[in-house]
Formats: structure tokens, C-alpha cells, sequence
């Protein structure tokens, strides 16, 4: 059976007379609740044992009140890829998916002062000293040493060697 968040244009069922009035529609919660309890059994009702579940309702209306249809059956459809119920932050998050990440972004903070030229010098220094020489062709010396020792080397990798060593044609 398969349920979905009745669209704005869908009769409205009375709510509660203490259901918040900016808050979206008592039955559409009771509809997305419906569907995350047979979607994830016992790991649902854990999540909200000992607590007044019709509170996580009436705070999971008024935190969502804000999101159009389209991003609230967004939502809906991402919970068949969770493994586990959201939270409501979590599930705030599958109905906005590209929200998500420029929000974290624009919480960065500015960068720090710019590095003088001096300092970004010795930094480079530092890491030149960690590595070998001929860094990014030692591979291809080791890969051709194994090779002249006999060791099997497919015959694409040693090709790749040669070139990376300029030595396209040699044995």
C-alpha cells in the first residue's frame, strides 16, 4: 500500500483544536509517521520510546510548515534509501537536499589573513624535505628495476614506465 503526503489541494481533515495553527496538517503527519513505521518497524518506535509521540508530531508540523509540497514528497521519496527513521533535522534534510550543504558552507569562517610569501616559501620547504628526490618518477624506476629482475609486470605497466622515464622502445 503505498501512502503519500496529500497535495494542498486534498480536503483538509479537522485537526485537533490544539493542533498549532501554522503548522501543517495533523493527518499529513499522521500520514508520514504511518509510513516510517511500516518502512522501519521496531528501529521507528524505539526512536521515540518514552516520549509523547503526539508532541514529536505537533514539533515536526511546525518545523516543517515551511516546506513546499514538492520538497516534502522529495523527502518522502528519500526515505527509501535511508537504512535507519530520520530525525527531524535529518529528514528536514532529504526534502532539501542542495539546502543542506550551502548552509554548512555559508557557516564557514571568513579565511585568515593572507600567508606572506615568506612563509608560504617555507612551508614549500618543509614538505620538498619529506620527499625523495625524482619524486614523481620513482615508480617508474622501481616498477622497472622489478622488471629487470624478472619479476611478472604486465606488459602495459612497463610501457607506462618507459614513457613516464622516456625511454618509449627500450627493453
Amino acid at each position: 500500500m503505498t501512502q503519500t503526503i496529500p497535495s494542498p489541494s486534498t480536503p483538509p481533515r479537522a485537526s485537533s483544536a490544539d493542533w498549532p495553527p501554522k503548522a501543517l496538517p495533523e493527518h499529513w503527519l499522521d500520514s508520514l509517521f504511518s509510513r516510517m513505521e511500516a518502512s522501519y518497524g521496531s528501529r521507528f518506535a524505539d526512536m521515540w520510546g518514552g516520549t509523547d509521540l503526539r508532541a514529536v508530531k505537533r514539533q515536526w508540523a511546525i518545523d516543517l510548515c515551511d516546506l513546499s509540497p514538492e520538497e516534502l514528497r522529495a523527502g518522502v521519496a528519500a526515505l527509501r534509501s535511508c537504512d535507519w527513521p530520520p530525525s527531524l533535522p535529518e529528514f528536514r534534510k532529504l526534502c532539501r537536499p542542495g539546502r543542506a550543504y550551502r548552509s554548512s558552507a555559508q557557516a564557514l569562517p571568513p579565511p585568515a589573513a593572507k600567508a606572506s610569501p615568506e612563509r608560504v616559501a617555507a612551508a614549500l620547504e618543509q614538505v620538498r624535505a619529506l620527499q625523495p628526490e625524482a619524486q614523481g618518477k620513482a615508480w617508474a624506476v622501481r616498477l622497472l628495476e622489478r622488471h629487470k629482475r624478472g619479476e611478472k609486470i604486465a606488459p602495459s605497466c612497463v610501457e607506462m614506465a618507459r614513457r613516464a622515464l622516456r625511454m618509449e622502445g627500450q627493453p
